[in-house]
């Protein structure tokens, strides 16, 4: 049985929801879920806005605040609602979105991330680098590199996957145009068949995050929305650092997937 939607049960106060007959098809949280999310799609709650409390939805079908919270998880998972503590829960977006599974475990791999994400570049300039922002590229103070900035989309598609921030190492020339020019291929690649830069080790970090107003903009999303964070440094021959930088995804519309093998003695 579907779950009387919320205008329903106002003008019939009389309407109840029937348990018993609900955990024939489904559970009673998923059905709820089901219900929230095509109010979403339906317009009745625009992106943005909140959609109401625990309690409220509580009274409103007649089920469990327990039964409610897992209805909002599932809705969060799917990349619906984003939970935000002292704030409620305010909703993502109108349709089910793009999800993307990385799985690494060569170099290879991050070829295909750049051939399957191509990079849209948004803006580029040459920067000095110093204080925190050195910190973050790892490089030496005041030292001069090209700041990169852009999204990263599916192919055939314009939906932004991720945010994408890039310092390059100064000293490549033309290296505007040839960016300019990607077109699907690792920047680290460009770097080895237009220059002979070969790299020879890459070092990454995964955290969790919150995603601040440029990001969230970035992709669309809230302020403060849950997100994942991938910081890879690239370095040259002699352990040079050639380039730097993070992309961030929004938490759930991201997996990432890695595989280990155990060494054979």
């Amino acid at each position: 049985m579907n779950l009387p939607r919320p205008d329903q049960r106002e003008k019939k106060a009389s309407i109840a929801v029937k348990p018993e007959r609900m955990r024939q098809r489904s559970p009673l949280y998923a059905a709820l879920a089901r219900n929230l999310i095509d109010s979403i799609t339906s317009g009745q709650y625009p992106v943005g806005s909140l959609l109401p409390t625990e309690m409220e939805l509580s009274k409103r079908y007649g089920l469990s605040r327990q039964t409610v919270r897992q209805a909002l998880g599932q809705m969060a998972d799917l990349g619906f609602v984003v939970r935000q503590p002292g704030v409620g829960t305010r909703v993502l977006r109108m349709d089910s979105p793009v999800r993307y599974t990385h799985s690494i475990e060569s170099f290879s791999d991050l070829e295909h991330y750049a051939k399957e994400l191509r990079l849209v570049i948004q803006h580029m300039e040459e920067v000095e680098v110093s204080g925190e922002l050195a910190q973050f590229v790892g490089c030496r103070e005041s030292s001069r590199w090209l700041y990169v900035r852009g999204i990263r989309c599916l192919v055939g598609s314009d939906e932004p996957v991720a945010f994408s921030e890039t310092y390059l190492k100064e000293g490549f020339p033309d290296i505007k145009e040839h960016l300019a020019n990607l077109q699907g291929s690792a920047v680290h690649l460009l770097l080895e068949r237009q220059y002979g830069e070969v790299i020879e080790e890459i070092r990454q970090q995964v955290s969790a995050m919150a995603l601040d107003e440029k990001i969230a903009a970035a992709l669309g999303v809230p302020a403060g929305s849950p997100g994942l964070e991938i910081r890879r440094r690239f370095y040259g021959s002699g352990g040079r650092l050639i380039l730097s930088g993070h992309v961030v995804h929004v938490g759930n519309q991201f997996n990432y997937a890695s595989r280990f093998i155990r060494e054979k003695c």
